[in-house]
């Protein structure tokens, strides 16, 4: 228990100064603590100054510092307190509450929370890492496949933005206005992105069918919740193939198209554009994608 170790060492090292009680061979240098406690000598004296450790006897003549072998459970506390983020002020206050352990209580519930904040936090950048090797793992081995695959995928949900225009009508520098107008719109609405990239975009499910390739809408997966707009990907089996670049997608969209009526399926949903993989080269200056397209079939 944090509070009966606390309690524990600051009231041993009490007891000893009040009765003052010092064995020669228990007072040590300044430079002998802290290598005996492996802590540097300028962390002892900032500890000093702001009130946290005080030696057990300044030599008045030299100035030198001592201490007692017993304020080593002084650093010990102070060192089990500093893993937790606590700053020294508030270790200074911890250490001083002896009597009325609330507020104590109150700051380690306040330090809790901030820990498990910083835990959901690298969470989601693991999610995210997770999400970027698995689309370098796919690039490396599909990035020259042409057939079409069949895939089951689960419930996706997508954060999207409108525009005004059809995307595929767009060029490269047009494409590129719209990310960063939907950028900006993630940023005044407070999304809760862990970062803006991989945006992908839809067809509706009656458009592609009829082989009409239209799409206002743009979208960016969000792995705890975002804000905006939520549009739920269908779980099931989905026809898919992959293309190195928007301009390949588009010309490739009636090919693939044509490869699933060919297999005899049913398309039963809207088209995604996902952009699984990201590697834009500094020397082209200009956005590099690997691209799955996507829609469910039945059949």
């Amino acid at each position: 228990n944090i509070d009966i170790f606390l309690y524990f060492n600051y009231n041993v090292y009490s007891s000893y100064r009040v009765k003052g009680e010092f064995c020669m061979n228990d007072i040590l240098k300044i430079g002998d603590f802290a290598q005996l406690n492996d802590i540097s000598v300028q962390a002892l004296r900032h500890y000093e100054k702001v009130g946290l450790l005080r030696p057990a006897r300044v030599d008045e003549q030299s100035g030198y510092r001592y201490y007692h072998i017993n304020q080593s459970g002084i650093v010990d506390s102070i060192q089990y307190l500093k893993q937790f983020g606590f700053s020294l002020r508030d270790i200074v206050e911890i250490l001083n509450q002896q009597e009325d352990l609330t507020e104590l209580s109150e700051k380690i519930e306040h330090m809790r929370c901030r820990l498990l904040a910083e835990k959901r936090l690298l969470e989601q950048k693991l999610r995210e890492i997770d999400r970027y090797q698995q689309g370098a793992l796919c690039y490396r081995d599909k990035r020259k496949a042409t057939a079409l695959e069949l895939c089951q995928f689960p419930v996706r949900n997508v954060y999207v933005y409108r525009i005004a225009s059809n995307i595929y009508d767009m060029t490269d520098e047009g494409y590129e206005r719209q990310l960063r107008l939907f950028k900006c719109h993630a940023a005044k609405q407070s999304w809760r992105l862990p970062a803006f990239s991989k945006v992908g975009s839809l067809i509706r499910q009656e458009d592609f069918a009829a082989g009409h390739f239209y799409s206002d809408t743009l979208f960016i997966q969000s792995p705890n919740g975002g804000g905006g707009e939520c549009v739920s990907l269908k779980k099931g089996r989905y026809a898919l193939r992959y293309c190195r670049s928007f301009g390949e997608e588009i010309t490739t969209l009636p090919v693939f198209r044509q490869q699933i009526l060919e297999r005899g399926l049913t398309v039963c949903g809207d088209y995604v554009c996902e952009v699984i993989y990201e590697h834009t080269n500094p020397k082209k200056d200009r956005r590099e994608l690997f691209i799955r397209m996507q829609v469910p079939v039945e059949g």
